[in-house]
């Protein structure tokens, strides 16, 4: 037997065995139970509400029809050709989708597939329960609470907030704010967002992983072909990257602690920063360009730690360095890299994101009570940190070789105190150059001598002012005198000088034998 229900009739309550019924335009079914060989479609207009699909039964919605609150049990149907099923529970049944199913909850052993045009609105998969996605299918807003979700290539799918179980995606899934997803396979795409977390993902060929703004990747396998993407204000923890894989940090993007292995990839554009540790194996290819950083984070490390990067020499760019510490960063010797022969660049020092000034291999830079020192030793980059060391050394002393007046030049010499590794010099108190021996001053003036101490202390300066040198001859004037008794010249010579002044006024007749 038959039923036709159309043109603004209702039907209630009838139950279907081995009988079809026929909901069209303008018809509606009300609690309809359709039992083994029983059938029923819904098509254009015709509405079905809280049918109940028992073993062996069939419900099937057309194109312009809706079934609404239905509940399909074990080895039952649901079949959606164009169709809306709304509201929909199975346990234990199967439901096959091309056009759009709302609220669906798959229930133990429940299946639920989507196939290439159909849409599957806010599913909710239980333990035991099945959802699956196929090419051009699509899923939102899936609530996983045990069940197994399988997304095929070229489908695509989103999470609301739960934890997703050991998602196999072969085609594209979407992780949003509170949703975490744990040991997924990507052969398709998996693309985090804000507040999303992907933890422990394996992505193998073809496969891509995409971490957008606000969103956490952590513990990440790369794999052949594989392809992991960080954008900017993502961040992607502790990755493995195998041979043929490849990690991309965007500007803006952070991958913190990465494993290059042999034919693997790592690229930091210009503006993506690398921080943590990062092991690079001979043979994997680690790119970061111009604006980049590479960051040597030691704010949660400690002197027993090994090298944050084992290989300075494998990473290839003109990126900037940086070295991060924390506010309570114990004094120590810590390790930063291995292969760093020849490195030269200067590196800035990063205190909770705040700059405390550059420092280059074998300089000292202090901010207030700690001293940092850039070591370079047998091909080795080390932080050392210690207490600054605040007091200056004692200011040097001088003295002259001659200190009565003279026209001779003038030797000043320097005595530094022993702490001074640095000892120096000035004629201006200004530019300063490094002393070695004394100070010839062939003029009159000043001198002036400092000393520095291996923290960088600066004594006080000592000057020492010359002014015994008279290299002017004095003014002679000499007078004639004819002496009327003895009818004699007499010859007298008076002197000036606006030097040192006149010691003697001495005569000669040959030129050697000089009396006063």
């Amino acid at each position: 037997m038959a039923y036709h229900v159309s043109s603004g009739q209702t039907s209630t309550g009838i139950t279907l065995t081995s009988e079809s019924m026929y909901v069209s335009s303008g018809g509606t079914a009300n609690s309809t139970t359709v039992n083994s060989s029983g059938y029923l479609e819904v098509s254009s207009g015709g509405v079905a509400n809280s049918t109940t699909v028992n073993s062996s039964g069939y419900l099937r919605v057309f194109s312009g029809g809706n079934a609404n609150s239905t509940t399909v049990n074990s080895s039952g149907y649901l079949t959606v050709y164009g169709g809306t099923a709304n509201s929909t529970t199975l346990s234990g049944a199967m439901a096959v989708v091309f056009g759009t199913a709302n609220s669906t909850t798959v229930n133990s052993s429940g299946d639920l597939t989507v196939y290439g045009g159909g849409t599957a609105n806010s599913t909710t998969v239980n333990s035991s329960g099945y959802l699956t996605v196929y090419g051009g299918g699509t899923a939102i807003n899936i609530t996983e609470n045990g069940g197994d979700v399988d997304v095929r290539e070229g489908a695509n799918v989103t999470f609301t907030p739960n934890t997703i179980n050991d998602l196999v995606l072969n085609g594209r899934a979407t992780l949003h704010s509170g949703t975490v997803a744990n040991s997924t396979t990507v052969r398709g795409g998996l693309h985090v967002f804000s507040g999303g977390t992907a933890n422990s993902t394996t992505v193998n060929s073809s496969g891509h992983l995409r971490v957008y703004s606000g969103g956490t990747a952590n513990s990440t396998t790369v794999n052949s072909y594989g392809s992991m993407y960080v954008r900017s204000g993502g961040t992607a923890n502790s990755t493995t990257v195998n041979s043929g894989g490849g990690l991309h940090v965007s500007s803006g993007g952070t991958a913190n602690s990465t494993t290059v292995n042999s034919s693997g990839y790592l690229y930091v554009s210009s503006g993506g920063k690398h921080t943590g540790t990062l092991q690079i194996e001979s043979g994997a290819v680690v790119s970061a360009y111009a604006g980049s950083i590479i960051d040597f984070n030691i704010a949660d490390r400690t002197t027993e730690d090994d090298y944050l990067i084992n290989n300075l020499s494998l990473i290839s760019g003109t990126q900037a360095y940086t070295i991060t510490v924390s506010d309570n960063q114990q004094y120590g010797s810590y390790k930063l890299a291995q292969g760093a022969e020849g490195f030269t660049q200067n590196i800035t020092l990063l205190c909770n994101s705040e700059s405390l000034g550059t420092i280059s291999v074998n300089s000292l830079l202090k901010d207030n009570e700690n001293a940092y020192r850039l070591n370079l030793e047998n091909g080795n980059l080390f932080l050392v940190i210690e207490e600054a060391d605040n007091i200056p050394p004692v200011k040097p002393t001088a003295t002259a070789n001659i200190t009565s007046a003279t026209n001779q030049n003038v030797t000043v010499s320097a005595t530094f105190s022993g702490d001074s590794v640095k000892k120096e010099y000035s004629l201006n108190n200004s530019t300063w150059q490094t002393y070695t021996a004394g100070i010839v001053m062939t003029s009159n003036g000043s001198v002036y001598f400092r000393g520095t101490d291996a923290a960088g202390n600066i004594s006080d300066i000592t000057t020492y002012t010359v002014n015994n040198i008279d290299k002017v001859a004095p003014a002679l004037n000499i007078t004639e005198n004819l002496a009327e008794d003895t009818k004699k010249v007499v010859l007298s010579a008076t002197a000036s000088d606006s030097g040192s002044g006149i010691k003697s006024i001495q005569y000669s007749f040959d030129q050697e034998n000089w009396r006063e």
